[in-house]
């Protein structure tokens, strides 16, 4: 377990992390990143199982420097084949990279967003769900090819399930 860390559970830059279970639990993040985990440029963050919850931040902060879609910039990968990311104080995700969700993942319950992307989002499966600040809001590129997006809240007009403010195209799924 990391637990009660101030400042990020793990800080991973330009490294490789591999989550196959245990907690990242309660860790503060005083700059407004990560929380639980902050994935820097390069970095490449792999999530079979585990639980992340009840940080102070985001559940996982996935960063670039500034990502227009050029591959010399550097970025973060986040690929998320199952696991938790719930109860955390901002987002669950905070993407400004490249991040993957396939089916095991559940992303819930958290103060901010399920997933706010800035960078590329793609949707294979998981579940986003009774997040306080909608389920998926996209500025850049949102592909949802399986998996559902239910019973999330908006606290503005931006829409509970997706507010797509890029390219967002939808080829499966449920969006409830």
């Amino acid at each position: 377990m990391i637990s009660s860390n101030n400042l990020d559970g793990v800080y991973n830059n330009e490294g490789v992390f591999t989550m196959f279970g245990g907690n990242i639990l309660n860790n503060t993040s005083w700059q407004g990143t990560g929380g639980g985990v902050y994935n820097f440029v390069w970095g490449n963050f792999s999530m079979f199982g585990g639980v992340i919850s009840g940080n102070m931040g985001n559940g996982v902060y996935n960063y670039a420097w500034h990502n227009t879609g050029t591959t010399d910039e550097p970025y973060g990968n986040f690929s998320m084949f199952g696991g938790v990311i719930s109860d955390n104080m901002g987002n669950g995700v905070y993407n400004y990279g490249n991040f993957s969700m396939f089916d095991g993942g559940v992303i819930s319950s958290n103060l901010g967003s399920g997933v706010y992307a800035y960078g590329c989002f793609n949707m294979f499966g998981g579940l986003i769900s009774k997040n306080m600040d909608g389920g998926v809001k996209s500025s850049v590129i949102f592909n949802m090819y399986a998996g559902e997006i239910s019973g999330n809240i908006e606290l503005s007009s931006d829409g509970g399930g997706v507010c797509n403010r890029g390219v967002f195209e939808m080829f499966g799924g449920e969006n409830g």
